[in-house]
């Protein structure tokens, strides 16, 4: 039996909620705080950096697919060198199959071949 995901309506939705800056908070109290303001809307489970859709040299474009029943049940990201052939030349697709595709030289899509084939 499988089980249906409900997927987020953003990349930010993965990311940390907004919460009150203490300077004087160490990581653990920090990581702390975010867990227990995470919410649908800020899952906290990637960090900021990444869920504003930059990250080591790439850019990471989360699309939604449609909602059907009040429920996103698709979706696509593209993981894509933020300068082609200066930071990466591969461009990385996952969708809702968790099969991480890659192309080089070019936008990945479904349709390219695994990672590890």
């Amino acid at each position: 039996m499988t089980t249906a995901c409900i997927y987020p309506p953003s990349l930010a939705a993965f990311g940390p909620p907004k919460i009150a800056a203490n300077p004087n908070a160490d990581f653990e109290e920090t990581l702390t705080a975010e867990s227990k303001a995470a919410s649908p809307q800020a899952a906290a489970l990637i960090d900021e950096d990444l869920a504003l859709g930059t990250k080591f040299g790439y850019r990471f474009t989360y699309t939604a697919g449609p909602k059907g029943k009040g429920r996103i049940n698709t979706y696509t990201i593209h993981a894509d060198p933020v300068t082609p052939g200066v930071s990466w030349d591969n461009y990385h697709f996952i969708d809702e199959s968790d099969v991480i595709r890659f192309a080089i030289g070019k936008e990945a899509n479904a349709d390219d071949l695994p990672i590890g084939e």
